[in-house]
């Protein structure tokens, strides 16, 4: 079902949510029919910390106050978690769930339209990153002492089925699976990418077998991972500066984009193809197929990004507001 604002998003391809205005930014009035559904949730989340795209449509942010809240074009849900601050939202891929990370280290999953489904027993420590599967049926958790938990779905509710660990137990900062759900993978705070392949069987919970642990020469760690949509690339970013795409198959370097400044995060564009990098001193590069690249100076505070749907990006930063790029 595509909601009113989703058609919006089609036909107003490149929005983006940030924090300041730059010379190659402008703003979209909010009468404009593709901006009105997003600039009402972030007037009504000005200190927002996180988000999250739904699937199904509508928007999830949470604020530095704890709050969180549900946007669905004209309506606006407040809803109850158990957590306090949240470092993280991930939607599920049916958009029927949320996953909750907490800046004190733990986890809850929500069920939408609103209450709490399962607080989960995280391995402890600071809470990195976290990804569903491409089917929903499994969730990882990936820490700063190096330990990616596995859980899968079962009546509803997620057990723990395996926990493995990174390189040398090196802080993992973000994780991601494959579009088409058999691999997993994971960045570190020491500059490797790892490799996972989930194997499910038929009598017993599925596990992880590391296939690949591989280090990027930067200086530095990797901050951020991305997939594309065919699974056969691996796009990783780091404090050095780059961008770089790897080829699954042999898991070489295929291509390099200079970035310039430490990327933060990542959001991969499903229909062109194209690469968005927040770089931490407010740049935003834009490496599209055909390998060109744009970049906006001076942005704002570039912490995480969306993608939005159809041929489009956003941006959010602190405090996240309406542009257009050019």
């Amino acid at each position: 079902m595509r909601s009113a604002a989703r058609r919006a998003y089609l036909k107003y391809p490149l929005l983006a949510l940030l924090g300041t205005v730059a010379a190659t930014v402008t703003w979209w009035p909010l009468r404009h029919p593709a901006a009105a559904p997003v600039a009402a949730a972030l007037a009504a989340a000005p200190t927002a910390v996180c988000g999250a795209w739904l699937p199904s449509g509508g928007l999830a942010l949470a604020t530095a106050d704890g709050q969180l809240q549900l946007h669905r074009g004209t309506q606006h849900r407040l809803l109850e978690q158990p957590l306090g601050p949240l470092s993280k939202l991930v939607a599920s891929p049916a958009g029927d769930r949320l996953l909750l990370l907490s800046q004190g280290g733990q986890a809850a999953l929500l069920e939408l339209p609103g209450g709490l489904l399962q607080v989960l027993e995280t391995p402890g420590g600071e809470l990195a990153d976290g990804a569903f599967s491409p089917d929903g049926a499994y969730l990882t958790l990936a820490t700063a002492t190096g330990e990616l938990a596995l859980w899968q779905t079962c009546d509803g509710l997620l057990t723990t089925v395996g926990n493995t660990f990174s390189e040398d137990r090196a802080a993992l900062r973000a994780v991601g699976f494959s579009p088409g759900g058999d691999f997993l993978a994971a960045v570190t705070a020491t500059g490797w990418w790892q490799l996972w392949q989930v194997e499910p069987a038929a009598d017993l919970p599925p596990g992880l077998t590391q296939l690949v642990d591989r280090p990027v020469s930067l200086v530095g760690g990797l901050n951020a991972l991305a997939w594309d949509t065919t699974g056969d690339h691996l796009l990783v970013g780091g404090d050095d500066g780059c961008l770089r795409r790897y080829r699954l198959a042999d898991g070489q370097l295929e291509a390099t984009c200079v970035v310039g400044t430490p990327v933060r995060a990542l959001s991969f564009d499903a229909t062109s193809g194209a690469v968005l990098a927040g770089g931490l001193d407010g740049t935003l590069a834009r490496w599209a197929a055909d390998g060109q690249v744009q970049r906006w100076r001076d942005v704002g505070d570039l912490s995480w990004l969306l993608a939005l749907p159809g041929a489009s990006a956003a941006v959010a930063a602190s405090p996240p507001r309406l542009l257009k790029l050019r």
